[in-house]
């Protein structure tokens, strides 16, 4: 149990200081809307997730962990793009 505890909050501060990284190297600051609005997202995401696992939705777990991520993904590429 705590494991599990343990796992979701080094997963938690792991992101939330790769998402402080990618706010200090975004140059323009018009983009930083958006990527605080995608990474909002996916950390309500990362926040809900033991709950919905907690209730038994298993599918419903793995069909807005699979969005989450590809939303996100989707965005960094975006980023990516637009900033080289």
């Amino acid at each position: 149990m705590f494991d599990r505890i343990y796992l979701w909050v080094q997963n938690l501060a792991f992101y939330m200081v790769m998402v402080t990284a990618v706010m200090h190297v975004i140059p323009n600051t018009e983009y930083k809307r958006y990527i605080r609005f995608f990474t909002g997202m996916v950390l309500v995401v990362m926040l809900t997730a033991p709950f919905l696992k907690f209730l038994g939705k298993n599918k419903a777990y793995t069909v807005i962990d699979v969005f989450g991520l590809s939303v996100s993904l989707m965005f960094v590429i975006l980023i990516s793009i637009y900033t080289v």
